[in-house]
């Protein structure tokens, strides 16, 4: 495994225990785990960037009622 130059080294025991079939089914597997990591990286950038666009973002708040709110204390305001 030392002098291996690829991407991967799939290791077979001499007892052929793990049949060789198996080889290209695991590399499709493992094929289909990167991508599944490559789209988890690219839906968590995107979800960072809309968090941090939100952040800047002004509170609304929403009176409950139907009373209106004072802005300055932000609490609602008594009728009358």
């Amino acid at each position: 495994m030392a002098r291996a130059t690829g991407d991967a080294v799939v290791p077979i025991d001499v007892d052929l225990q793990d049949p060789p079939e198996l080889i290209l089914p695991m590399v499709k597997l493992w094929l289909g785990g990167g991508q599944n990591l490559l789209s988890l990286g690219i839906m968590g950038e995107y979800l960072g960037r809309v968090a941090r666009e939100g952040r800047n973002r002004p509170l609304y708040i929403v009176a409950d009622e139907g009373r209106p709110v004072d802005r300055k204390t932000r609490h609602t305001k008594p009728n009358g």
